[in-house]
């Protein structure tokens, strides 16, 4: 259990951070714990100073604040602590599937010298960097529920048909390529 000791908002250009200091029963003298709030604001509206709280721990960090029924979480909270390795991974694996496919596609179908490159060989880059650019923000700033990231999901379930309607794009052609193959005669035997 603790107390609020103070409440108090900061604001620095568009940004808003709230701050909880709380004092502690059971610890020493000085044993304050300053913490920013996240999420709804619904107990760091409702509490008062003097207020008892409760701290829900996780790997000794202050991870959410509970008054009564009401719980609010931390910036400690392990839903935020995955945002940015989720919108960097997000972003990773849409353009490295990308670049597969790029060079899966010059592997397999190169162009001759002289030749335009056609433009199936770049639209798989095209979708890989399209998806990690929309990917990136969407997992960083997108709402979550509290249960495992639902901006994280959203984008996971949206690489997997963007990128096998691509695949199954460029496949098609090079599949109808391959069976119309001229076929070259054999040398005759003629002297």
């Amino acid at each position: 259990m603790a107390t609020v000791k103070d409440k108090k908002t900061d604001f620095s250009g568009k940004t808003h951070k709230y701050f909880l200091t709380l004092r502690y029963a059971d610890r020493p003298e000085g044993a304050e714990h300053r913490v920013r709030m996240a999420g709804s604001l619904q107990v760091y509206d409702s509490v008062r100073r003097g207020d008892r709280v409760t701290g829900i721990y996780w790997n000794d960090e202050l991870r959410a604040i509970r008054f009564g029924s009401l719980t609010q979480e931390t910036y400690r909270s392990p839903v935020h602590d995955g945002r940015l390795p989720g919108a960097f991974a997000v972003a990773a694996l849409a353009s490295g599937l990308g670049l597969l496919s790029y060079w899966w596609w010059l592997r397999y179908r190169p162009t001759r010298k002289g030749a335009t490159q056609p433009w199936e060989s770049i639209a798989g880059l095209v979708a890989g960097s399209a998806l990690a650019l929309g990917g990136f923000p969407i997992v960083l700033m997108g709402p979550d529920d509290g249960d495992g990231g639902t901006s994280l999901k959203l984008m996971a379930w949206a690489t997997v048909p963007v990128l096998l309607l691509f695949v199954l794009w460029s496949w098609w052609p090079v599949r109808r390529g391959v069976s119309k193959v001229a076929k070259v005669a054999p040398p005759s035997d003629s002297a």
